[in-house]
């Protein structure tokens, strides 16, 4: 049975009001050490990728301590693969410069560079899928308005993940009904493209207009009211101290070469 945007929306909801002492963190800890995860993560040479095996640790580690499925982050790692396998793909046919032989087959140094880069946002994606999973919206976008964002772009962070479910499903039903006028053709044609677009678009509007009137009956003036500040506790700072070492040593450090040096020094 296939799962609908507004279940998936549900399961990340329920998931992020889970009491692991990863969801206990206060969000702007979590939202820090992503933040900081993503930056060593994409700060690695195009050239480097055993350095990337070591970044993995953050990521796995959170996933064990916050119980969140593996299935589950595939699952959600899987609608932004094309474009993750599409970018920098040009880098193989580009850079055909030997770089090592293995077995003796050559590997470009074309080829590292583009599974670097693949690597590198397939992590990054699953950083930001495990913040998610960890806390909710509500409580990411007080964090946001504790280091100043301003609060209009929290206001739309909010209003984009509550409706992005609705655009889907107005999407699918557009769909549905042009494959059925259409003659069960499978895909939109280019000629009628831009009427199905302008038409999304109009509705879009419309719904815009009835959501801000309703956030008004109910007394919406403008404001974004955020909750209380979550102060951080001595265990609290000692877990996301050990999370950050998890980022920072693989960052300074090229683990898999270091363990490498130690196995080669063990069988001599």
């Amino acid at each position: 049975m296939q799962i609908t945007p507004q279940q998936q929306l549900r399961q990340i909801e329920q998931k992020g009001k889970e009491q692991t002492i990863i969801h206990k963190l206060p969000p702007l800890v979590k939202i820090t050490l992503t933040l900081y995860y993503i930056v060593a993560v994409t700060s690695v040479s195009a050239h480097d990728l055993s350095k990337l095996i070591g970044m993995i640790l953050y990521p796995v580690i959170v996933a064990e301590t916050a119980e969140i499925s593996y299935k589950q982050l595939i699952h959600r790692i899987k609608p932004a693969l094309p474009l993750i396998l599409m970018t920098g793909i040009a880098n193989i046919y580009i850079n055909r410069e030997p770089a090592i032989a293995i077995m003796g087959t050559t590997i470009t140094k074309g080829l590292i560079s583009y599974t670097t880069l693949t690597t590198k946002m397939i992590l990054t994606v699953t950083a930001v899928l495990t913040l998610v999973a960890t806390t909710p919206i509500e409580k990411i976008n007080d964090a946001l308005t504790e280091i100043k964002i301003p609060k209009f772009i929290t206001m739309q962070i909010t209003l984009t993940y509550r409706y992005i479910t609705e655009l889907i499903r107005e999407t699918e039903t557009m769909q549905k009904s042009y494959i059925t006028r259409s003659g069960n053709t499978k895909n939109i044609k280019m000629k009628d493209l831009g009427a199905f677009i302008g038409t999304f678009l109009i509705k879009s509007i419309e719904k815009a207009k009835k959501v801000t009137l309703s956030m008004k009956c109910r007394g919406y003036n403008g404001k974004y009211y955020t909750t209380k500040k979550e102060k951080i506790t001595k265990k609290e700072y000692m877990i996301a101290t050990a999370l950050f070492t998890s980022i920072a040593i693989p960052h300074l450090l090229n683990i898999s070469i270091l363990i490498n040096n130690l196995i080669t020094k063990i069988i001599k």
